[in-house]
């Protein structure tokens, strides 16, 4: 039963990679388990499943993000405040960091939702401050949970004390 799971999977590719393979027979051993226990169990052992290959994910994604020199830095305060100040929190802004990478910085949320109400709010954010941002459906804090927005310059440079310049700026004109 395991061969023909990983046959018809898309298991199959990585199965030809030698370590790899002990690995995906122990995930399709598994699968073929579950299904053999009952709906219920299997519902328990396939979420159980789900929930470890995405903290094993969010490891090997944090892994490879040092190999292509992902440097994690401190939020700017600046940032956070004007996020807040645009109604910008939980549940768009989750799991936040900011970051650089080849030279360029990144402000990254890792939500699990967001809602439309929640993307206006970003956009007027983005729009205020000329910000560009992106949204990928793949994130590093949690794969197959949590999704990502990148917030950058359209230069991609250091939002830390230009962000807080700009953020000043809008408050001196706002009378603040």
């Amino acid at each position: 039963m395991v061969g023909v799971f990983v046959r018809f999977s898309p298991y199959r590719r990585l199965a030809k990679n030698p370590l790899l393979k002990p690995v995906v027979d122990a995930i399709a051993t598994y699968m073929v388990e579950a299904r053999s226990r009952g709906l219920e169990a299997e519902k328990e052992l396939l979420n159980d499943l789900y929930y470890t290959i995405g903290l094993a994910m969010a490891d090997v994604a944090e892994r490879l993000e040092r190999l292509y020199g992902y440097k994690e830095l401190g939020v700017p305060s600046s940032l956070v405040e004007a996020l807040s100040d645009f109604g910008l929190g939980y549940p768009i802004i989750d799991h936040g960091e900011y970051v650089k990478r080849k030279g360029k910085f990144y402000f990254i949320s890792h939500p699990y939702n967001a809602s439309k109400e929640d993307f206006e709010k970003l956009i007027r954010f983005c729009n205020a401050y000329d910000l560009n941002f992106t949204v990928h459906g793949n994130s590093s804090y949690f794969p197959g949970h949590t999704f990502s927005i990148c917030i950058y310059r359209k230069d991609y440079g250091s939002l830390g004390k230009w962000f807080l310049k700009k953020h000043a700026e809008s408050h001196l004109k706002e009378g603040r």
